[in-house]
């Protein structure tokens, strides 16, 4: 049996227009060129993809249009798939060229599009076609939106809903006196909002792009955080409550992804995780005018970094134990570094006066003192105390959760089973649906141009 030969790349990403993958490969029929989908959110749940067309004999790569998983139907069309809708463009696979207005043809299939487990968000659309014009697919959708609860969590595990309308909530920091809180949701649309705890009212924050890891600072009215607004992921400041006015560009993401953990007291530095396709995971600082500075760059994947309220210690995770525990450093550094947690953990914070670091693993939640000298530069870890359980929200690599004034934690409580079990049989249905002369439906829908 014959190997086929050696493989070899066809396509190379633009990083610096923030594609993240070339996927769906679909060959065309005289097999002189291939369809494929570029994919363009930096960061998890976007839904911003091109289908494209490359030459195999020349090279040459086109971008036709907006959307997952373009595929040739014989009747001279592309179907593509755009948030779990079917549509279809006159196509011409000579000159890969499109021609005239795209069309809806199908709504509500099962796409691969907004799931939490990353190995399911493909964008490829369940559905297939054979040459005589038979059609299948899943009636279905985008993964749909998994709504969570905001919630006060006391030391002793005691709940009180903060009173936000429940969403797919990601982040939340509370103000210094605990009347406002900054919340990202992830699932679409990927706006940030301030709900105000007193008069119980949620003010959108973001009006452009998707904005993710909103966190308080440099200055008490204002908040940084993470968006697409510029293409790839850049870090942005912008003054709380100014309405759609632009915000003020921290940091261009075009040459590398970051994502904004939290500022120091003192308001000098941002501390960051970096995504790096060589080793996972690094964490590192900017000081107010944008320059970069990596903390901790190893072939381990280090995240959660945050600095120590009388700004000498940085707090962060690694797993170059074989998993993820807790640990404390001198900042800006060198210095020893400490272990915190003592059988795995993550998503480590600061009490508001730095006595206490707090942190999970899975579904518990522990505490530990720490025990400085008299000028903040040596210190002594005591050993963990768990507070209490239950099942709340996690972020990777920045804290989801925040650690309030008042002393307790502002969480997101997870949904319950039958609501987790109705968003999956949604989005996996246990029927196959069939169309027959698909065909002569596509033609009748978009005429050839």
């Amino acid at each position: 049996m014959e190997s086929g030969g050696e493989p070899r790349e066809l396509t190379a990403l633009n990083t610096g227009a923030g594609e993240i993958s070339h996927r769906l490969p679909f060959l065309l029929p005289d097999g002189q060129a291939v369809l494929y989908t570029t994919a363009l959110e930096a960061d998890s749940l976007g839904n911003a993809a091109r289908v494209g067309a490359l030459s195999l004999t020349t090279g040459q790569q086109v971008q036709l249009v907006d959307g997952w998983d373009g595929r040739y139907v014989p009747t001279g069309h592309l179907v593509f798939a755009r948030d779990g809708n079917l549509r279809a463009i006159a196509f011409d696979p000579a000159s890969l060229t499109t021609k005239g207005a795209e069309i809806p043809l199908l709504e509500d299939v099962t796409q691969s599009l907004f799931t939490v487990n990353p190995t399911l968000r493909t964008g490829g659309v369940q559905m297939s076609f054979s040459d005589s014009g038979l059609m299948v697919y899943l009636a279905g959708s985008v993964f749909p939106e998994i709504k969570n609860t905001v919630v006060w969590v006391d030391r002793d595990g005691r709940e009180e809903p903060v009173g936000v309308e429940p969403r797919n909530f990601f982040t939340a920091r509370a103000s210094e006196d605990s009347k406002s809180i900054l919340l990202t949701a992830l699932y679409p649309p990927q706006d940030i909002w301030l709900y105000d705890t007193v008069r119980k009212t949620a003010r959108r924050q973001t009006f452009e792009g998707n904005g993710i890891y909103a966190v308080w600072g440099p200055s008490p009215e204002g908040f940084t955080f993470s968006s697409d607004l510029l293409g790839p992921r850049s870090i942005f400041t912008k003054e709380i409550d100014s309405g759609p006015s632009k915000p003020t560009l921290m940091y261009d993401g075009s040459s590398s992804y970051l994502r904004p953990s939290a500022w120091s007291q003192d308001g000098r530095f941002l501390t960051f995780v970096e995504a790096n396709p060589d080793q996972g995971f690094d964490i590192g600082y900017l000081s107010r005018d944008g320059a970069k500075k990596i903390y901790l760059g190893t072939r381990f994947s280090e995240q959660y970094p945050e600095i120590s309220p009388n700004g000498k210690w940085m707090l962060f995770t690694t797993n170059e134990s074989g998993r993820q525990e807790v640990y404390i450093r001198p900042f800006p550094g060198p210095g020893r570094t400490q272990q915190i947690s003592t059988n795995g953990g993550y998503e480590p914070g600061w009490s508001p006066g730095g006595s206490e670091v707090y942190y999970r693993w899975r579904e518990e939640f522990f505490s530990v003192r720490l025990r400085f000298d008299r000028g903040g530069n040596a210190v002594t870890v005591g050993e963990p105390e768990k507070l209490f359980e239950g099942d709340y929200g996690s972020s990777f690599a920045i804290r989801s959760y925040d650690l309030a004034s008042n002393g307790r934690f502002l969480m997101f409580k997870r949904p319950d089973e039958a609501t987790l079990n109705e968003a999956i049989n949604t989005f996996f249905p246990d029927h196959i649906q069939v169309i027959s002369n698909w065909f002569t439906e596509i033609q009748s829908k978009v005429p050839e141009q």
